[in-house]
């Protein structure tokens, strides 16, 4: 039986994300208060599906930046705001 998520979650686009989250609060001994979560939308991952599934309890998300950071962080802004969840504005954008 799946462990059950704790309502501290930390959002993963996807398995190979969560692993290395896993790995970081292994080997910095960091106190499992958190889930690491994949978002899945209808079988898939990534940024779409991690967007369309947040969560009401979050701690926060990891997502890749590989080409545009600016429209990566605009992108989960728009959704926090739909969602009227506060987003914080580590970019200074």
């Amino acid at each position: 039986m799946p462990k059950k998520p704790k309502p501290h979650q930390l959002l993963v686009e996807g398995k190979n994300d969560r692993h290395v989250i896993w790995a970081l609060c292994n080997q910095y001994q960091l106190p499992e208060t958190f889930s690491v979560e994949v978002a899945e939308e209808k079988g898939t991952e990534g940024i779409e599906a991690l967007l369309a599934g947040l969560p009401a309890r979050i701690l926060g998300i990891v997502v890749d930046t590989d080409q545009n950071l600016l429209a990566r962080w605009q992108a989960v802004q728009n959704r926090l705001m739909e969602s009227q969840r506060p987003a914080a504005n580590p970019l200074g954008v």
